[in-house]
């Protein structure tokens, strides 16, 4: 199908729009369609691409003279639907930085420390509510990812000023998230504390129709306990890719006693898994 996408560039100092940036969408159409589109802002700083093929993963340009290139990863068009991706902030740059600990406060070296955009309030994500169910299943990509060093520390530079999730995973942890605001001097509130809790495996096989292993697909494990949490739900999930025998593994919450699964491999619906707890 054909759908339509939308946004409005402001700058940093004063949220004032931006006429003239070019803005560009590029990807590859649910049809297998490679779409590459440009238009520049109009005064009150609107980019609009009425029609473009419906996919997901596109990734959105912003380049504005003399302000650092923003890239808004991961956006997807549905046909018959125009998607608004509000304001779109360019300006000065930060640098997030903080600390991954474990249980006892004590650095934990080597883990994945992702960012991820995030939604503006509670009343952004129930209006995107549609794509939001529709994505669970893929695992977003980070706007900027990167690795803990020996005391647990990381620092994550180049991030535009907004609402972001910061998550960090290790292996034989429970991952955490935590969501706050960038500014051009780091996180809003200073520097963060992400604490990795000792998980429980959850393992299993991915077939197809007739028993055969499907490899490549993604597992999402999402709880459904979190229901006062919205942000749990949304940026909370763990995931999992199956290897060539179809098999995966991932460390979940030891008391977690609701989780279901949701699968989605190419060429096939997405799957949602009845009810299991950590250790299934």
């Amino acid at each position: 199908g054909i759908g339509g996408l939308t946004l409005r560039v402001v700058r940093l100092v004063g949220e004032t729009p931006i006429e003239g940036a070019a803005v560009s969408v590029a990807g590859t159409g649910y049809g297998g369609e490679l779409v590459a589109a440009s238009v520049t802002t109009t005064a009150q700083g609107v980019a609009s691409f009425p029609t473009l093929a419906a996919g997901g993963g596109y990734e959105v340009r912003v380049e504005a003279k003399g302000e650092p290139v923003v890239v808004v990863p991961e956006v997807e068009v549905r046909g018959g639907r125009t998607k608004d991706l509000g304001d779109v902030i360019v300006g000065a740059r930060g640098v997030l930085t903080g600390r991954v600990v474990d249980e006892k406060g004590k650095g934990v070296a080597g883990a994945e420390v992702g960012v991820f955009t995030a939604y503006e309030s509670l009343v952004d994500m129930m209006g995107n509510m549609l794509e939001v169910f529709g994505s669970l299943g893929r695992e977003p990509k980070p706007l900027v990812k990167g690795v803990t060093d020996g005391a647990g520390r990381f620092s994550l530079a180049d991030l535009a000023s907004g609402p972001v999730a910061v998550r960090a995973r290790a292996e034989g942890r429970r991952p955490a998230f935590v969501r706050t605001r960038m500014t051009p001097e780091g996180a809003a509130g200073g520097p963060l504390t992400l604490r990795l809790e000792g998980g429980a495996a959850v393992a299993g096989v991915v077939v197809d129709g007739a028993g055969a292993p499907v490899a490549g697909a993604t597992v999402a494990m999402l709880s459904t306990g979190n229901g006062e949490d919205p942000g749990e739900f949304l940026y909370g999930r763990i995931f999992a890719t199956t290897d060539p025998k179809g098999a995966f593994k991932a460390w979940v919450g030891r008391g977690e006693k609701k989780l279901r699964a949701i699968v989605d491999a190419q060429g096939f619906p997405a799957t949602i898994t009845p009810e299991f707890a950590a250790g299934a």
